[in-house]
């Protein structure tokens, strides 16, 4: 269990109202010293009103709203503010002057080759691509190490090289520094994250370690298996035998599913060997993030 002390910030009862309208109702939020947290929810759940509430570019109401002393956030907006008139590096030298008093930000040739930047490096801000842009902006957000990153859609625009660069990059920035992301790309947020909370209707309805999540809203547990001797017999046996289900994938693929988690992928096991099954395969289903999101915004 983390102490207070392993927080940046600790937040409770937050809520804010726009026009006698509850966006965000009491939610209470914690976000640690290190590692990635993602942050789900459709449009208009409160994602990016929550993270201007963080940053208190807006007025809100909270029953509690601690930060580490000398705490310095970087912000990544999912609009980026860039002087478009000025070119990348004089763009990224403007911001490594603003913070020079710290003495440990990255330099900018660091920074432009971090972010993949070289080739646009002497570019007029304004010529760039939606994509470039983006860059620039995650460039200006982690030139100055803060320790919390906030980063609202972060992936929009980048092609897939850069997205496998982008995650790259903030698995490392994760070691020493706090990173908080939200993003309508489940899938890449379950790649990176070390935790999620998912938001409706302005309300944390799950948060914590993914699997953990799964536990509390699927209650079952999927065991994919290929066989070399597959029969209907034998798996029929099986099926009758464990009370599950079994979906066949393709050739000699199998998918074996249970709401009776405790001890399946045992008795599984010991099922294959029972029926004299040859097994080239066997791996436990990981929970994919997109089914999770959806069973805990139902209506």
């Amino acid at each position: 269990m983390l102490e207070s002390n392993d927080y940046l910030i600790q937040i409770k009862g937050l809520s804010k109202s726009y026009s006698d309208k509850d966006v965000l109702r009491e939610l209470d939020i914690s976000i640690p010293t290190k590692g990635i947290h993602g942050f789900l929810g459709n449009n208009g759940a409160g994602k990016s009103t929550l993270m201007k509430c963080i940053l208190e570019l807006i007025d809100f109401h909270a029953h509690e709203f601690t930060k580490t002393p000398g705490l310095e956030i970087g912000y990544l907006a999912e609009i980026p503010a860039l002087y478009e008139d000025m070119k990348v590096r004089d763009y990224l030298e403007f911001v490594h002057s603003i913070y020079q008093s710290k003495g440990d930000e990255l330099e900018t040739d660091h920074l432009i080759e971090m972010c993949a930047l070289k080739e646009v490096s002497d570019e007029t801000i304004a010529k760039l691509s939606k994509g470039y842009k983006q860059r620039v902006a995650f460039a200006g957000a982690i030139s100055y190490r803060p320790n919390l990153i906030i980063l609202d859609e972060p992936f929009v625009g980048l092609d897939p090289h850069m997205v496998m660069k982008m995650k790259e990059l903030l698995n490392e920035i994760a070691k020493t520094s706090s990173v908080f992301l939200s993003s309508h790309q489940l899938n890449d947020i379950s790649d990176i994250c070390d935790t999620v909370t998912i938001i409706h209707n302005g309300v944390i309805v799950k948060s914590g370690d993914i699997k953990e999540i799964h536990k509390t809203l699927h209650h079952s547990v999927s065991v994919e298996a290929e066989f070399e001797n597959a029969t209907a017999d034998a798996l029929d046996r099986i099926q009758k035998d464990l009370n599950c289900e079994i979906e066949e994938k393709s050739s000699g693929i199998y998918l074996f599913t249970s709401s009776e988690q405790e001890n399946f992928k045992s008795l599984l096991s010991h099922s294959f060997i029972k029926a004299e099954l040859i097994v080239l395969s066997q791996r436990e289903v990981e929970v994919k993030l997109d089914t999770l999101f959806k069973e805990a915004t139902k209506e």
